[in-house]
């Protein structure tokens, strides 16, 4: 029985294996924010997080933006909160203008368990930019070239719900990892099937 059924049985425990790990080492004490995005001039981009004291240098984080001929990602780390009152998005850190179209933008609270993608309404741009655009999916603008800070601020930004368990997510890594089992065990008698027969 062994020999027969072998490779399906090491299937399913090479699944179920790759489920748990993942389960297990599920970032959820991180909170990203995500931007989806394609601009002219690429730099350096800046976030200010608002968590109930302003806005302030202790306050903030980096991201790079690469330089791409379409759309790229740009991911911001924030704190372990499970609500920010606001947010300023510096986005180039240079005097050089750009034209960027934001195709989205995305809170992430627990490694992505809980996602919010902001409304392009509650965007407002500040400072700099012109040609603000509000279009079926996304937004695009200019900055104009100049030393004045261009940035937009988000507002109406949701809280996240109560955190995940661990047992929670390891529950829901498990039915993945057997429905995962089941189709490569599918596949494996087709495949079978169809060379023996």
């Amino acid at each position: 029985m062994l020999k027969k059924y072998g490779i399906q049985i090491l299937l399913v425990i090479i699944c179920m294996s790759i489920a748990v790990k993942t389960a297990l080492d599920a970032p959820l004490a991180i909170n990203t924010l995500d931007i989806r995005l394609s601009i002219t001039e690429p730099g350096d981009s800046r976030l200010f997080y608002n968590v109930g004291n302003g806005y302030n240098e202790d306050e903030t984080v980096r991201s790079p933006i690469p330089e791409s001929e379409g759309l790229t990602d740009l991911q911001f780390i924030l704190p372990d909160a499970d609500h920010f009152v606001g947010m300023r998005w510096d986005i180039i850190e240079h005097d050089r203008g750009a034209e960027v179209f934001v195709d989205r933008i995305v809170v992430n609270y627990y490694g992505g368990y809980e996602s919010y993608q902001l409304r392009p309404e509650s965007i407002i741009p500040m400072n700099q930019i012109t040609d603000y655009d509000i279009l079926d999916r996304g937004i695009e603008f200019n900055v104009k070239p100049g030393d004045i800070d261009p940035y937009l601020v988000f507002t109406q930004i949701p809280s996240s719900s109560e955190a995940p368990s661990r047992v929670w997510v390891l529950v829901k890594g498990i039915f993945w990892g057997i429905l995962a089992s089941l189709l490569l065990v599918v596949l494996y008698r087709l495949v079978m099937g169809y060379l023996n027969g």
